[in-house]
């Protein structure tokens, strides 16, 4: 059943593989680990990988415009390791999501 969510956590099991997360451990989660902000018009953003996957970084201004940008040039594949990417933004309010595919 692909729609299956075993542990209620809000993503499908099928999803979770795709992720590398345990889909019957609710605490194993698919997210940005870290945000912080080094400069006026810089973040960076940390988060874990897993082999066999790419990974690419989105960024909107507004969650009410449904509209996210790939940030530049950021796609990487994963290596078991965390990735951290510094993304300049302008404006003072910056969203971040996090994509992942199945290599």
């Amino acid at each position: 059943q692909t729609d299956a969510d075993d542990d209620n956590d809000g993503l499908t099991d099928v999803d979770e593989t795709i992720a590398g997360t345990n889909p019957t451990n609710r605490l194993d989660v698919f997210k940005i680990a870290a945000i912080s902000k080094a400069s006026a018009s810089q973040y960076v953003i940390f988060w874990n990988t897993h082999t066999g996957r790419t990974y690419r970084l989105y960024t909107n201004d507004d969650l009410l415009v449904p509209s996210w940008s790939t940030v530049p040039v950021y796609q990487v594949s994963g290596d078991g390791y965390g990735v951290s990417c510094t993304n300049s933004g302008s404006l003072p309010l910056q969203f971040y999501r996090l994509g992942v595919t199945l290599d």
